[in-house]
């Protein structure tokens, strides 16, 4: 679903080059390949909510995720995201037709604070019909259990 209507001109504009871009809402694999049609980097941000679920995704060079979840959410609490355990916010890239979380700055922080990743795992599979999560996060926890 875009997003286009829902969107503050403010959200829907680049801070650094005024481009407009869009954030797709539960997109469909099509949707967000064609984010990344015509772009060198073939990644994309996103953010996925656990209580909603509901995914938010956008191209990699457009937007950072604070910026995103503010204008969604409203003020990003970064204690509160790791005690409540709701989101993910990551990049995946397009391999082989298919959207692969790669990265995820915030996860590896979620790790350092003790966060139950075992419980983010299994609250999360709904993300993979979107991208393909549980890799990553399996990865995230083998990471924190092994600390």
């Amino acid at each position: 679903m875009r997003l286009t209507n829902y969107l503050s001109e403010l959200w829907m504009t680049n801070k650094i080059n005024k481009e407009k871009f869009e954030v797709l809402k539960n997109p469909s694999v099509k949707e967000m390949r064609e984010l990344v049609k015509s772009e060198k980097l073939k990644e994309v941000r996103f953010i996925s909510d656990n209580k909603t679920k509901n995914i938010y995704v956008w191209y990699v060079n457009l937007a950072i995720h604070s910026e995103i979840y503010e204008k969604i959410y409203g003020k990003l609490n970064y204690d509160s995201i790791i005690n409540d355990g709701v989101f993910i916010f990551g990049l995946a890239e397009l391999k082989g037709g298919k959207f692969t979380m790669s990265s995820s700055d915030l996860m590896m922080y979620y790790c350092d604070k003790g966060m139950d990743m075992e419980k983010l795992y299994k609250d999360s599979k709904w993300v993979n019909s979107y991208i393909k999560v549980d890799e990553f996060i399996k990865t995230q926890m083998n990471y924190s259990k092994g600390k």
